[in-house]
């Protein structure tokens, strides 16, 4: 199974953060599926499972001050 790899950053309020090309992709797949099951890896703290719904995708444009994290999703 393949699987995107996406950079996302995590605001000093907990918010999640996607960049643009992160959120088409994401919208992409949303608009076919109910739900995406997003994988959280989050220093050491390791995986977790987190659902997002369409409206939940947020694109982000200022960077500064943010922890940066991947998600994955399979394809």
């Amino acid at each position: 199974m393949d699987e995107f790899i996406l950079s996302v950053c995590r605001a000093e309020s907990g918010a999640l953060l996607i960049p643009a090309y992160a959120q088409e992709l994401a919208l992409a797949v949303t608009h076919s599926l109910p739900l995406v099951q997003w994988t959280l890896r989050l220093g050491y703290e390791g995986w977790r499972s987190v659902a997002f719904q369409r409206a939940t995708v947020r694109r982000s444009i200022n960077q500064t001050h943010y922890e940066a994290f991947q998600v994955t999703y399979p394809t």
